[in-house]
């Protein structure tokens, strides 16, 4: 078996000081950790680039380590499991934009972007419940848009969604970060969504005062019932699980609307959104069920969405050519991340790596956890690609100082939404559709 150089061992060593002997695996755990961060970060290179760069090196240093006995089985379920959150992927965009193509974002415009609108509850709330269902930075280009039409300036208008979104972020696209966490690190799905959505609650409370104080400038009337919401979210993790965005989401527009216009424009406003309410009514009820699977989410959301348009008499290939469009790269990257992560997992790397940070951190490096997943997301620009890079290690970290691995990969998920917050590519998106030239200095 070879052995790293002299000079590998003296960096590891400088960074690391530890009994423990410098293995191979954990330089080997330590460079997929760092690969696909230097190529998105520092080349400036895509997501897609940066995740055959990796499995390339990840599938070199397995067979170095381990040879080729076990390489079609991982590979295999490497596959598999990308090919199945890329399905949840997929649907969820496909599903977003048949309601696009039903008019919904237009006559949501005209209903909530008037003056009169509850600012705090849109910028919050309405865009977590957009990013249940979508993420790929739709919020801040579909939200922002309606607040600049209500009579906010373009700064406070993007800044206020490009914030108040990301407690939604773990829980995008009906679940798909979580999802993979859970896939990753063979936790079960619902305890470590309920998990995420408790820790979620406090992130969510800080988002609220945060946009209120600095950006929206909301009195008392307006800030203590959403304080409420953020309670109600901690509550309704264990019981809705990884659907708790598009629920919580949902009920806090509606008291936005119910507090600014009454229960007539929130009744209005809901039957614009009736497609949506029905896929949340179906996946609670598979759930219930016992059909939450991944392959079952896939399926009810596909059928929500080819039912909306048979009930609407609307069937266009539009919706199905922009969904490819919008995916295409990432379920690319998912999947090549997927098989790196299963071949990391088999090859031991990531267990060695996180023994050497429990013996140099101890149980402190759990403190670090959700600023390890927000850098993650910063530097790559995604909460699921972070997920998929991180997962292995934060387990394997949970089990060496017998940590709880639900609550500690929670962080981790957190984490990774809230990293969100500072992606230039999201303040892009928005400051586009918001006439954002003014955002530049600030």
């Amino acid at each position: 078996m070879a052995t790293p150089s002299p000079l590998l061992r003296v960096i590891f060593r400088y960074f690391f000081p530890c009994r423990r002997g410098v293995s191979l695996h954990a330089l080997h755990g330590l460079a997929v950790i760092l690969l696909p961060i230097a190529v998105i970060a520092v080349l400036r290179r895509g997501v897609v680039q940066a995740s055959a760069v990796t499995l390339a090196y990840a599938l070199a240093a397995y067979l170095l380590t381990n040879g080729h006995a076990d390489l079609p089985g991982i590979l295999a379920n490497g596959l598999i499991t990308g090919l199945q959150i890329s399905s949840i992927i997929f649907t969820a965009i496909y599903f977003y934009n048949v309601q696009r193509g039903h008019g919904v974002e237009e006559e949501l415009k005209r209903r909530i972007g008037s003056q009169g609108a509850p600012f705090l509850y849109i910028a919050v709330f309405f865009s977590g419940f957009v990013e249940s269902f979508s993420g790929y930075g739709v919020p801040p280009a579909v939200v922002a848009p309606l607040l600049l039409s209500a009579g906010l300036d373009p700064f406070r208008a993007t800044v206020s969604v490009v914030v108040g979104h990301t407690w939604a972020v773990p829980l995008a696209s009906i679940g798909v970060p979580t999802a993979v966490l859970a896939a990753l690190t063979e936790v079960d799905v619902g305890q470590l969504a309920a998990a995420t959505v408790v820790s979620g609650s406090l992130s969510l409370a800080a988002i609220i005062a945060l946009v209120s104080a600095k950006y929206l400038r909301q009195g008392a009337r307006e800030i203590l019932p959403a304080f409420a919401l953020a309670l109600l979210f901690a509550l309704l993790g264990p019981v809705t699980k990884v659907y708790s965005a598009a629920v919580l989401g949902l009920v806090g527009l509606t008291l936005g609307l119910v507090l600014s216009g009454g229960l007539g424009r929130a009744l209005e406003t809901l039957v614009v959104l009736r497609y949506y309410l029905l896929l949340v009514l179906l996946l609670l009820a598979s759930n219930l069920l016992g059909f939450g699977g991944l392959q079952y989410t896939f399926l009810v959301i596909l059928a929500a969405a080819l039912l909306s348009q048979f009930l609407e008499r609307k069937f266009s290939r539009d919706a199905l050519r922009r969904s490819i469009s919008m995916t295409t790269r990432s379920i690319i990257a998912v999947v090549l991340f997927a098989v790196v992560a299963e071949l990391v997992k088999r090859g031991g790397y990531m267990r060695s790596l996180a023994l050497i940070l429990a013996e140099v951190a101890g149980p402190l490096y759990a403190l670090a956890v959700p600023i390890v997943g927000a850098v993650g997301a910063y530097a790559t620009g995604s909460a699921t690609t972070s997920n998929l890079i991180f997962s292995t290690l934060q387990k394997s970290y949970a089990d060496a100082v017998g940590f709880d691995a639900v609550a500690l990969l929670a962080l981790q998920n957190v984490g990774g939404g809230l990293g969100g917050m500072v992606s230039p590519a999201k303040i892009a998106v928005a400051a586009s559709t918001t006439g954002g030239k003014e955002l530049e200095p600030r």
